[in-house]
């Protein structure tokens, strides 16, 4: 979830916890929204600079392990365990971390804790954190690279808009099976030039994976999730309201949204690629730079993979220079930079030709386009689009909807120019013939001889009702009048029988429903593909744990024991050795000679009246990966260190 849903989720009390924070409440004062501030970079650059060093590193440690994904305490108790941090640290660090409105939390059926970062988190940790070293290639190697041989892309939102037009045409009907129907889905992928291998390293999961093509499940999915389809009972369709709202964009601002919607769907099911994804956004475009540059938050191979797909949307290029594997940003790349601020409203015109031809620049805007897509014949689709303007396309458009008047204004506004006069004359030339002739519904009457098509024939009712005969035994009837027709032939005796459906005879029958609508007593899932782990399903955690919560019994052992290492009986010894394996703490160790220690134990041994500890001494920010055995006499004077948990105040 983004900061936005996790906030209007979160208890009232944690909320107002948080705006105390020292990083938060100057910024409340500002008049900042909680929510804006929460992801903003200025609120984690002040976070980090007055939080204590060992937060800030277990921060780093669920950042790159985990990104957006979430996880459980022990989960990432064990997964750090090389970086020198003890169980204890680790449940007070996210207690802290929660308290700050850096972590969320909600709680599963059965009570555990699942934690999380915001998904729209992740970029402002990751450059801040964890930020990517830009490595520019030189310039002498810059004259030797060589693009990788991979056809021209549209941006992504040009490629949905073709694929999605289909579905104007004619939506996609589910089967009897619940499957979607083939010959439309290829139809629907027939527009757009991506390809199943391209989208391999998404690994994402969907309904009737084995027969839809994974391309059709993203761009449904897509459309889904930015409210240009809809889902009924028997297919999907555009909807008419979200198509509008998204017609508004210009292409930049619509991949910026795309953008968005790939890193918070299919980026963050993998931490690396989200990290990824999140380092190659804030990078500067049209520089080639060096792919090796990733290696330090993520394995090499993770930004490849994140790279060939934006290379597969159209926002970025790749290449080689000197066997070394380069690539460079777009100068239009949708980085979420830009999400925050609006794109200026694409005005660009169309270039209307005298022979019809239509050359549809890249600041033309998507609404233009879409109304191109009904009005006109498509000849190419690539940094320029082409369009002519033909009889048949001029049909398309009354069919939508467009009269003679409407097309010529729409190409004299979306042109700028007036109408060339072999245009006008064109138009008015193929507009006088639409509708001369048309199609209307109708039905086929059928008599089992020609005795009872006559006694038919001779009804003065039926004969009323204009059925026309054809041969000696069936009549033409009017659809809107068949009610009536049928309870006429009941009262003559001759009930009809129940016609035989074609969709019955055929596997790809759509599924039998009243009509499209959506049940309003169910949410539709969002979108297509799944979602692996999704904290939506689980009700926020309604506390920040307190000192007795993370460390059960704490108020009953001697303060002491808490304070300064001192030497107990031997007994006793043993006792607070227990707990503090109990608690997952470290022990701070006096020994005769030399500076304190701080030892991390993990079990106690016994052997007759003797016993040890097996654990591992802590040397700095770290911790030996060692396992050692520690007698009882060498522990003669500890205390327990338990993490500090002023900060932790929840009343």
């Amino acid at each position: 979830m983004n900061v936005q849903e996790s906030l209007a989720r979160l208890p009232e009390a944690i909320a107002r916890l948080i705006a105390t924070s020292p990083s938060v409440g100057p910024l409340l004062e500002r008049g900042q929204a909680l929510e804006s501030i929460l992801r903003s970079s200025e609120w984690a650059e002040r976070w980090t600079g007055t939080s204590e060093s060992e937060l800030v590193r277990l921060l780093i440690a669920i950042l790159s392990r985990y990104a957006a994904m979430p996880f459980e305490s022990e989960q990432l108790a064990k997964a750090v365990v090389e970086d020198g941090f003890t169980g204890a640290e680790i449940r007070v660090g996210l207690a802290r971390l929660r308290r700050d409105g850096v972590l969320f939390a909600v709680r599963k059926a059965w009570g555990d804790r699942l934690y999380y970062l915001p998904t729209d988190t992740i970029s402002v940790w990751q450059r801040l954190l964890l930020p990517v070293e830009v490595l520019p290639i030189a310039t002498d190697m810059d004259r030797t690279t060589i693009l990788t041989d991979k056809p021209f892309r549209l941006p992504l939102s040009l490629e949905l808009l073709l694929g999605w037009h289909a579905l104007c045409e004619r939506p996609i009907v589910f089967t009897s099976k619940g499957t979607l129907n083939r010959a439309m889905i290829a139809k629907f992928i027939a527009r757009m030039r991506l390809t199943a291998e391209e989208l391999a390293p998404l690994a994402f999961a969907y309904p009737n994976a084995d027969e839809l093509p994974p391309q059709a499940a993203l761009a449904l999915d897509l459309g889904l999730c930015a409210g240009v389809l809809v889902r009924t009972t028997i297919d999907i369709r555009i909807d008419e309201c979200g198509l509008r709202d998204w017609l508004k964009l210009s292409v930049r601002e619509a991949d910026a949204r795309l953008h968005e919607l790939l890193v918070q769907r299919y980026a963050a099911a993998d931490p690396q690629l989200h990290l990824a994804a999140s380092a190659i956004a804030a990078l500067p475009a049209q520089d080639w730079l060096l792919t090796l540059q990733f290696a330090r938050i993520v394995p090499v191979d993770k930004a490849v993979a994140w790279l060939s797909i934006l290379e597969s949307f159209g926002w970025l290029e790749r290449g080689v220079a000197e066997q070394h594997s380069v690539y460079r940003k777009k100068p239009d790349y949708p980085d979420d930079g830009s999400l925050s601020e609006a794109y200026e409203s694409e005005a660009g015109t169309f270039i209307l030709q005298p022979d019809g031809e239509i050359i549809v620049t890249p600041d033309v805007g998507l609404a233009a386009r879409w109304t191109l897509e009904h009005a006109a014949d498509r000849i190419a689709a690539d940094t320029l689009f082409v369009y002519r303007l033909t009889r048949a396309a001029c049909a398309r458009a009354y069919d939508a909807g467009y009269t003679r008047q409407a097309l010529a204004d729409f190409l004299e506004s979306g042109s700028g120019e007036a109408l060339p006069t072999q245009v006008q004359d064109a138009l008015t030339d193929w507009y006088a013939r639409i509708g001369k002739t048309t199609f209307a519904e109708a039905m086929l009457l059928r008599a089992e001889s020609p005795e009872v098509a006559k006694q038919l024939l001779d009804d003065p009712e039926l004969a009323a009702l204009r059925m026309m005969p054809i041969g000696d035994r069936d009549f033409i009837v009017d659809a809107a009048s068949r009610k009536t027709i049928e309870a006429r032939l009941i009262k003559l005796g001759y009930p009809p029988a129940k016609p035989i459906s074609l969709d019955n005879l055929t596997s790809e029958a759509p599924i039998a429903a009243k009509d499209g609508s959506i049940d309003p007593n169910v949410t539709p899932e969002p979108g297509w593909i799944y979602k692996p782990i999704t904290v939506r399903n689980f009700d926020a955690d309604q506390s920040i744990p307190e000192l007795e919560d993370l460390f059960p019994g704490v108020l009953d052992i001697p303060s002491a024991w808490l304070r300064e290492p001192r030497s107990y009986h031997a007994t006793t010894r043993e006792a607070l050795v227990r707990r503090a394996i109990e608690w997952q703490a470290s022990l701070l160790v006096k020994p005769n000679e030399g500076q304190p220690r701080q030892f991390v134990p993990c079990s106690l041994e016994r052997s007759g009246a003797n016993w040890s500890a097996l654990g591992r001494w802590r040397e700095g920010a770290g911790q030996s990966r060692d396992l050692v055995k520690v007698s009882e006499q060498a522990l003669s004077e500890v205390m327990i260190i338990l993490p500090s948990m002023e900060e932790i105040q929840t009343h």
